[in-house]
């Protein structure tokens, strides 16, 4: 089976520092609830609903640069599609399952062996995913868990009203492409006035999140380090009765590897845009 591409990525990277000179997804550490700022005056509520299922269509697309040892920048493309069948029981316990999937450069292989994976969990009160286990491991599986837990917005289960603001930080080891990485994560979400969107009344939720990542890995028996910086900014657009309609996020990531055997740091730019679409089903019993 072929590595991922991102694997791919890292060993060009790697063999031309050499030229040059010579999954987990955190079950993450939650710091205090989210407290939404006072207001005055009766607002409407958004809010995250129990009971609920939609299959969801994510689609995201990749620009990696990366800065060779001359100086010169290589731009590289990639892509995924994925369709999940979520589920938000009555209970608020979370489901979801990788119908299809499909990777650009192709890669057959990887797309089938993710295929049918499930991620169960639950939503806490502050509308957090929490306790996320995956069915199997897969070469994908660390990035496909990070999907699924943007799948749905952090919006307190009991509302929240228009105009209020609230954090959430997290803190844990992740996996990022070889490197296994302590990670630091701030969100700052925010519940926006009713607009229109397609025709469909929806309410905005904005997200902003910052984040640091600090691991070790090695690849061709050569030890590395990495560190990285990155944020996101997104909407997610909730109608009036809890659903989930749609979201837009946007990523920008600067990476640094380090190869102390040759004195060589690689420094790489991602940029991401990943869009979800929900097409609701009938209401969620199953636990």
């Amino acid at each position: 089976m072929m590595p991922p591409r991102h694997l791919r990525f890292l060993a060009l990277a790697l063999s031309l520092a050499t030229l040059a000179g010579c999954g987990h997804d955190p079950e993450p550490v939650t710091r205090p609830a989210p407290r939404a700022a006072e207001t005055s005056g009766a607002r409407a509520l958004v809010s995250l609903r129990s009971g609920w299922g939609a299959t969801v269509t994510m689609q995201r697309q990749d620009s990696l640069v990366l800065t060779l040892p001359n100086g010169a920048r290589q731009v590289q493309h990639v892509g995924r599609m994925a369709r999940f069948t979520m589920e938000i029981g009555s209970n608020n316990s979370f489901t979801a399952v990788l119908d299809s999937l499909s990777l650009q450069p192709p890669s057959v292989e990887a797309a089938a062996d993710a295929r049918g994976t499930r991620w169960s969990g639950r939503i806490t009160g502050a509308g957090r995913i929490e306790g996320l286990r995956i069915s199997r491991a897969t070469p994908l599986g660390d990035d496909l868990t990070s999907a699924v837990r943007a799948l749905v917005p952090m919006v307190p289960l009991g509302g929240a009203p228009v105009g209020t603001r609230w954090k959430d930080t997290l803190s844990g080891s992740v996996q990022v492409e070889v490197f296994r990485a302590q990670e630091e994560r701030v969100r700052s979400w925010s519940a926006g006035e009713r607009t229109d969107r397609g025709g469909m009344s929806v309410y905005p939720v904005r997200v902003r999140e910052e984040f640091e990542q600090l691991g070790k890995g090695s690849q061709a028996g050569r030890e590395m380090t990495m560190t990285a910086q990155g944020s996101r900014v997104g909407y997610y657009y909730l109608t009036a009765d809890g659903r989930v309609d749609g979201a837009v996020l946007q990523d920008s990531v600067a990476q640094f590897i380090t190869i102390p055997s040759v004195k060589q740091t690689i420094p790489t730019m991602r940029y991401s845009r990943t869009t979800f679409r929900y097409s609701t089903s009938a209401r969620a019993e199953r636990p």
